[in-house]
């Protein structure tokens, strides 16, 4: 587990906004913000890491992105992680709010299980 403690400090270092950004927001800086999170992510792994690895991290961790894997790239019509493409799902998502916010479930409490009054981020 030694080997995911540059990881574990990346995720640490991550600056607050970014820890807040969510597909409604995805401006040109949200956007950069999230690559240069997701670049210190990259590169906190000896071998560096996919874009799927970077991307799952970020969606469980932040809830900011989804996590770029086959079926999304082939869904979405994007080869990589990138600016234009996380702009796209930003559009993607203003123009189809009222439908995606009617299936967005609760989260739930730990402990109890009961559900709560927070919504699992818009990119998941």
């Amino acid at each position: 587990m030694a080997h995911l403690v540059p990881v574990i400090e990346a995720i640490a270092r991550t600056p607050t906004a970014a820890w807040a950004i969510d597909a409604d927001g995805y401006t040109p800086e949200a956007c950069r913000l999230l690559l240069d999170t997701a670049s210190r992510i990259r590169a906190a792994f000896p071998e560096g890491a996919t874009d799927t690895l970077v991307t799952k991290i970020m969606l469980g961790v932040f809830g900011s992105v989804p996590a770029y894997d086959t079926n999304f790239r082939k869904g979405f019509g994007t080869a990589f992680l990138g600016e234009s493409s996380l702009m796209r799902i930003g559009r993607f998502y203003r123009e189809n709010a009222e439908v995606i916010d009617r299936f967005r479930v609760p989260t739930l409490d730990f402990d109890s299980g009961a559900e709560t009054d927070r919504r699992y981020p818009e990119p998941k």
